[in-house]
């Protein structure tokens, strides 16, 4: 049985798009930099800064409390993501990009316009960044989420080009199909034929897998035995085979096991492990997702203002509410002006004889 996990992190999906293979770490933080009050319909800059954006693709999402928000995207190659329009003026966006295309947009690129009212409005806003991989496909029912990789690719590269892959924190791995179930997901899932899973009986694959006493001396011994050559049930004996008819079919060098075989049908087969398919990458079951990074400020507090709902230029840099101070300078000053005055009424007045 395969562990459950969810995974906010991506939209569920219909078909899987033609993907090249890619990696993504996740994103651990998201520092703010939003500055402080701002005049009504007035702009300012603020930006998002990204700890362990370190991959090839990442999403984002931005939602104001109120104004608008602008993405200078010149130069960069950002996508937004669909039912988005446009970069400028909105107070929702979703994008995607490079590692470094979505930091420096983050970083550098944003611009905030403050509402119409009130007079003096603060940026208030909350942000989601998550690895992103294009036709990426969430099945709601085990929480596993299956990507299409298109090159043509042997067994071997492609398990541990799968193993480099990581969705805010989960490790990907060749797909282990494991239940009727979870193979209509992916035959549904999945366009074209033809792609290689987790499925081998290749020795070299199989013996690193096993307890040295479960390991086997020779090929024979592993015709018609296949075994998970990675994910959660690595090292495990494959059980559930929907082959295609008249398959297997004996030839000795077919030791690795594809899905839709030249069909959408979801039957198997089994094809020299060397020679060159598309590939189906799972994520979930190996580790516990640590994305997508979250920012929040919606309910933090704001920089102080003074009586009159405007900041008081002179201490809006120190963070000190103008009022409180102007009010005790005040009375600082009335407080000497009614001793000065005690003390020369008193000198003025005419002295007693003793």
């Amino acid at each position: 049985m395969k562990r459950l996990l969810t995974l906010g992190a991506v939209a569920a999906g219909v078909l899987l798009a033609l993907a090249p293979a890619a990696s993504a770490s996740a994103v651990t933080s998201i520092d703010a930099e939003l500055g402080g009050w701002v005049a009504a319909d007035e702009t300012a800059p603020f930006s998002l800064q990204l700890a362990g954006a370190t991959g090839e693709d990442l999403e984002v999402s931005i939602q104001l409390a109120d104004g608008t928000m602008s993405v200078d995207d010149s130069g960069l190659a950002l996508t937004l993501a669909s039912g988005f329009t446009s970069f400028s003026d909105v107070a929702e966006i979703t994008f995607t990009g490079s590692s470094a295309d979505v930091t420096t947009a983050l970083a550098e690129r944003l611009i905030w316009t403050a509402p119409s009212t009130p007079a003096q409005s603060y940026l208030r806003l909350s942000a989601s960044v998550g690895s992103h991989y294009d036709g990426l496909v969430v099945d709601e029912t085990s929480g596993h989420s299956y990507l299409l990789v298109t090159t043509p690719t042997a067994w071997a590269e492609a398990r541990d080009a799968a193993a480099a892959m990581n969705l805010n924190g989960l490790t990907g791995y060749l797909a282990t199909i494991t239940t009727p179930e979870e193979n209509s997901f992916v035959t549904a899932a999945t366009s074209g034929t033809t792609h290689f899973i987790a499925a081998t009986s290749e020795i070299t694959y199989v013996n690193p897998l096993l307890a040295p006493e479960d390991q086997y001396s020779n090929e024979a011994e592993l015709r018609a035995v296949y075994y998970w050559g990675a994910g959660p049930e690595a090292g495990e004996r494959v059980t559930y085979t929907p082959w295609f008819p008249d398959e297997p079919n004996g030839v000795v060098s077919d030791r690795c096991l594809l899905t839709n075989w030249f069909s959408g049908n979801g039957l198997w087969n089994d094809a020299g492990c060397s020679v060159g398919y598309a590939y189906v990458v799972e994520f979930g079951g190996l580790d516990t997702e640590v994305g997508p990074a979250l920012y929040d400020n919606l309910d933090a507090a704001a920089p102080p203002l003074d009586g009159d709902g405007t900041v008081d230029d002179e201490l809006a840099d120190t963070g000190v509410d103008a009022l409180p101070v102007l009010g005790a300078a005040l009375l600082a000053l009335a407080a000497g002006l009614w001793m000065l005055s005690s003390r020369r009424a008193s000198a003025a007045a005419p002295r007693a004889d003793v």
